[in-house]
């Protein structure tokens, strides 16, 4: 096992042939990583402690998922609030999972790098 440019590089030797596995540590591009397979948010190379909670990692996900494009208030609704069939989630409840998920992946939560507001529609995840 070795460093490679900040990853993890694994090596396995078997019957005379050697092969490398990339082990990252999330999904993506830049400095934010999302890993929906263990559900864990990587930021600038560290990973996110304690770990996001169920409705802030959904609304993240679907955000990097489409990151660059817009996300309006009804789909985030979905994502987050899956529990509420009627998609009945308040303005105020998105914001504030919003602020939630700035405080935690933000260098600077007011004035955002990331997760930037799309007026008058929703959200999205600048694509750096």
């Amino acid at each position: 096992m070795e460093l490679v440019r900040g990853q993890v590089l694994l090596r396995f030797q078997t019957r005379g042939q050697t092969v490398s596995l990339h082990a990252d540590p999330g999904v993506g591009e830049g400095d934010l990583q999302v890993d929906s397979g263990s559900r864990e948010v990587w930021v600038e190379a560290g990973r996110v402690e304690p770990p996001l909670s169920r409705k802030e990692f959904d609304v993240l996900s679907l955000l990097f998922d489409r990151r660059g494009q817009a996300c309006s208030k009804n789909e985030i609704a979905a994502a987050g609030w899956r529990e509420r069939q009627d998609g009945d989630v308040g303005n105020q409840e998105i914001e504030q999972t919003i602020r939630r998920i700035r405080l935690r992946i933000e260098p600077d939560p007011s004035r955002p790098r990331y997760v930037v507001k799309v007026r008058g529609y929703g959200y999205k995840l600048s694509g750096e």
